[in-house]
This record gives structure tokens, sequence and C-alpha cells, in this order.
């Protein structure tokens, strides 16, 4: 069973890029909006020259934007909101860009700008939150030397979420030269402030050693301070740390809890290492028919994995009644993922006729793929249809070469054959 590894960011992040058709894919997130948007709202400066309407505003504000008063004036209190902005107060200035960029429709360029500029007068001011949020815009807009300029102003200012994106830029580096041990450093700043996607981030990089030792008892650590705060992403790696016994004592039992927390949480990966434990009885009674159904929502979803082991079961008949047009159907899926053994798979069914025509040059072609990715059962048949000039031209150099591909990796059918070659080949 493959493990993923994800970087988590905040959810209102993702909304930004969602809204402005921008930024990656395969992003999972955490709840931190409250985080951001609240943080830094009240502030403790002189209202001297305010009307009483305008002094009450951010209170008002607050309990309109939580829908606690459905009956408040909202005209009003944006219109009191936009008076103080006006006056330069940076947490109106900010809380007016935010409420502008929520109600940005696609292609809607005059409010985006508009709302942009209202946060760039509150960072200007050093309004931490507004920072993180213009850092987030230029992220979405893909300018990510300036998201990293906002990200650490705000993060300088001690703003959580801050941190942990600039975390997360270093980790990847986006917008700044790549460097785990800072990566490390802002994500700890962030996670010892209980932001949960920068706790899990930070068990990541202890369980795989990136910009730290291996330590996997801080791994798990980092993971239960995450996953207290009901994160799934954290809930599917302890499911893992228990299943390879990381950091806990081995518990397969224990690993399909966490996976099925994470699952029902709708955590894509989760899913399918649970959609595994079901298929393959461990910490759980053998169950095809769930384990198709785990498979099923997180293929779905287009985890890769999954799409993988779904087509399988279509493949062999576990939990579905078998259907070999399915099974190329989702392993298609995978393979435009560049998943190397659902390519496998696929050349298979070429190979044997499975699901699409018999096409020993399409069976060829996909191994060949499958093969430069790493799988090894692709390697040694790839070696095969060389040696035997099947859907390629014959040549026993490249067939040689195959093997040995093959054989480094430990397969002992290669060495055999390996061996064998050598001497026709003299």
């Amino acid at each position: 069973m493959n493990k993923t590894f994800l970087l988590y960011l905040p959810c209102c992040l993702l909304g930004l890029m969602a809204a402005s058709k921008a930024f990656a894919d395969d992003i999972a997130m955490e709840n931190a909006e409250d985080v951001i948007i609240y943080n830094d709202l009240i502030s403790n400066r002189n209202d001297l020259g305010r009307t009483d309407s305008e002094n009450n505003y951010k209170e008002r504000f607050l309990k309109y934007d939580q829908k606690d008063s459905l009956d408040m004036d909202s005209t009003q209190i944006i219109a009191d909101i936009q008076k103080a902005a006006e006056k330069g107060d940076a947490d109106a200035q900010y809380m007016l860009g935010c409420r502008l960029l929520e109600n940005v429709g696609e292609g809607d360029a005059e409010n985006y700008d508009l709302a942009k500029s209202w946060l760039l007068e509150a960072a200007e001011q050093g309004h931490a939150s507004a920072q993180l949020e213009l850092g987030m815009c230029c992220q979405a807009e893909k300018n990510l030397n300036r998201a990293v300029f906002w990200y650490r102003k705000a993060a300088e200012r001690n703003n959580a979420v801050a941190q942990s994106m600039l975390g997360i830029c270093y980790f990847s580096g986006s917008g700044v030269n790549k460097n785990l041990e800072w990566a490390v450093y802002w994500f700890k700043k962030a996670a010892d402030q209980g932001v949960p996607d920068a706790q899990c981030n930070l068990g990541m990089c202890y369980e795989l050693g990136n910009g730290v030792p291996i330590d996997y008892d801080q791994a798990v650590f980092w993971y239960q301070k995450a996953a207290e705060q009901d994160a799934p992403s954290a809930k599917y790696h302890l499911g893992w740390c228990y299943y390879n016994g990381k950091g806990v004592a081995k518990d397969f039992t224990q690993a399909v809890s966490w996976f099925q927390k994470a699952a029902e949480r709708g955590y894509a990966a989760a899913q399918n290492s649970l959609g595994w434990c079901y298929h393959h009885g461990e910490g759980i009674a053998t169950n095809h028919d769930k384990a198709v159904s785990w498979y099923r929502k997180a293929a779905e979803q287009g985890d890769a994995n999954a799409q993988n082991n779904i087509g399988l079961c279509f493949y062999n008949g576990e939990g579905v009644h078998r259907d070999y047009a399915q099974a190329v159907s989702w392993f298609q899926k995978a393979a435009w993922q560049m998943h190397a053994q659902a390519i496998y798979n696929l050349s298979i069914c070429h190979l044997k006729g499975r699901g699409v025509p018999k096409d020993l040059s399409n069976a060829a072609f996909l191994t060949k793929k499958a093969a430069e990715l790493g799988n090894l059962d692709a390697q040694f048949n790839m070696a095969l249809f060389y040696e035997k000039g099947d859907g390629v031209t014959k040549d026993l150099s490249k067939a040689a070469y195959w093997y040995r591909k093959a054989a480094v990796q430990g397969d002992q059918r290669a060495k055999a054959a390996l061996k064998k070659l050598g001497g026709e080949m003299k």
C-alpha cells in the first residue's frame, strides 16, 4: 500500500485560489479560517473623532459576519466600515478588503483590484492579517516572490498562518530558494501556536527527515496535536504510524481506527487506505464490498492509488462483478496521473486483450512507460518484449538493459534471465 504525502494549506487560501482559477491542485487543508479572519480585528487604538456608530462597527461587524444577528442592518455596517477605512483605520481597511474579496466573481478584475487596494492600505500599516491575505492573493496569481514578501511580513509579526505558509514556500521552493531547515523553523513557529496544518507538516518533516533528523516519536507527537484539532490529514498519518510501527507499536487495528476517522471526514488518501485494509484483512475482517466502497469514494476524488485499486477489483471480480472494461477505465484514470502500477496494469490489458483489443505494440509502449517510472514488473516484461521482439523490434542489448534494471531491484527472474542472455549474446 502506498502512502500519500501532501503539504497542507489553510482553507481560506483554497477558496481564494478557486475564485481566481489559479495555483495548484493536490492540496489538502485544515480549518484555519477563524485564525486568519479574526486574530487581528480588535485593536486598542484611540477612537477619538468617530461617531458612536463608527466606534462600535467592529463588534457589530463580527456579529454580522458570524451570523449571530441576522436582523442587523448589513448595509449600515458596511457603510460604517467604509467610513472608518477612508479615515485610515487598518482594521476597517482589512475587513473591507476581505468583504470585497468574498464577493468577487470570476473575471471581476475591477472589484478584485479594489479589494487588494484596501488590503494593501492595511498591510502597509503593519496589519498582519492583511499582509497574510495579500500574500494569498499573490500566490493565487502565481506571483510567488511577492507572496513570500507578504507572508514574511506577517510571519515576523507572529501571524501563525503566515508562518505556516512561509514554511510551505521554503519547503517547496516557491518564491524563495528551497530550504528545508527554514521550512521546519516556520512550521514549528506556527505549530507552537496551534495551527493544525503546520503541526501535520512538521510531523511529516520528522517522519521523513526533511530539515531535521528522522524522529518518529516527534512525528507522532505533532500528528497527535493536529489530530486533537480534528485534522483529517493528521489522523491519516497517525494511521500510517500505527500501520508501520513508527513512533508507536505496530497495530493494524489502531491504524484502521485512524484511517476510518480521516476517511469519514472525506480524506481521499485515508479512504483508499481503509479500503486496502478491508481488501486484505489488515486490522479488520476482510470485506471486499466495503473495500470497493471506500476505494470508489477516494477514486472519485481523483486519488490515483484508489483508481488503480478499484480497477484491480473490477479486473479480478473482487467486491464487484468482473468487468474488464471498467478495470481499463479506472486504470486509465490513474495512468493519466503517471501512476506506474496502473500503467503497467493497463499494459497487461492490452497484452491479453481484456477490456481493449489485443495490441502488442500498445502493450509494449505502456510497459516501457511504467518501466521508466521504476515499476519492477514492467522492467522485467520490457526486457521480454525486446528479447522476443513482441511489439518492438528485437534487441538483445535493450533486453539486457531492462533485465539489469529489474535485477538491481532484486528480481531473481531478471538475474537468471540476464545470466542466460549473456551466454546467448556471446
